[in-house]
């Protein structure tokens, strides 16, 4: 996968330990989503998810992405190929920088990922923290629909959501 044809917006680049002030900066400035994903921020934990990978993957197919602007990384996304099926791509992550949020700019870049996706793709999977509303109303705005799996951990419950990839999949 070429990760430039991710966005015509962006300038997209792998994002590698030499990235974790960047990335550590991008999520303290979003405490309201580890109020629900707890334990709080921390650059190892960073470091733990950029290799964090679900069962019987490879690295070969994982994609820790960085979204910059001006130099400036405005957006996160942990892209898994081909999980949990051939059929499928998997969000481990996606965060905007809170200066550029409730701009639309976060469902713009969804789309644009969509659409470079839909290429090799039927549909996009993702986990959101049932408890965390604001997350749930952004992927459901973005076409993402509860599949009605639910994943459980010691602190939370996670419902999987998943959009459809056609090549009519337009933002509505």
């Amino acid at each position: 996968m070429n990760i430039q044809h991710l966005s015509t917006q962006y300038e997209t680049k792998i994002l590698t330990h030499q990235n974790i002030d960047e990335i550590y900066e991008l999520c303290l400035g979003n405490p309201l989503y580890y109020d629900y994903c707890p334990p709080s921020i921390t650059k190892d934990q960073i470091l733990a998810d950029m290799k964090a990978l679900p069962p019987h993957k490879s690295f070969e197919d994982k994609f820790y992405i960085g979204f910059f602007q001006n130099q400036k990384l405005i957006a996160v996304l942990d892209l898994i190929l081909r999980y949990p099926d051939s059929n499928t791509a998997f969000i481990g992550f996606f965060m905007m920088h809170s200066k550029q949020q409730r701009k639309g700019k976060g469902s713009a870049l969804i789309e644009e990922i969509c659409k470079e996706l839909q290429h090799e793709f039927k549909s996009i999977r993702l986990g959101v923290i049932q408890d965390n509303p604001q997350a749930s109303h952004f992927w459901k705005k973005n076409q993402f629909l509860p599949t009605g799996i639910i994943a459980h951990t010691d602190l939370y419950d996670i419902t999987i959501m998943e959009r459809q990839l056609t090549d009519s999949c337009h933002f509505h």
